[in-house]
């Protein structure tokens, strides 16, 4: 797996954790300002990392875990 793949693997690891917890947060009500504002800055930064391969520039995610080294 290159050196791409390995990072868009860990943001996507990473945002389904954040999207969980912002899921359960719910219960203690900050969940549902929580889970907006994670979706769309996975959106948005799935995006830019998008434009960013198109242009064939390497993309560092923000708010990454590295589980994959």
């Amino acid at each position: 797996m290159g050196e791409n793949g390995r990072k868009l693997l860990n943001f996507h690891i990473s945002f389904v954790i954040y999207e969980i917890i912002a899921g359960l947060s719910i219960f203690v009500l900050i969940g549902a300002i929580l889970t907006p504002i994670v979706s769309i800055a996975y959106f948005v930064l799935a995006v830019l990392g998008m434009i960013k391969y198109g242009q064939y520039k390497d993309y560092d995610y923000a708010f990454v875990i590295n589980f994959i080294k």
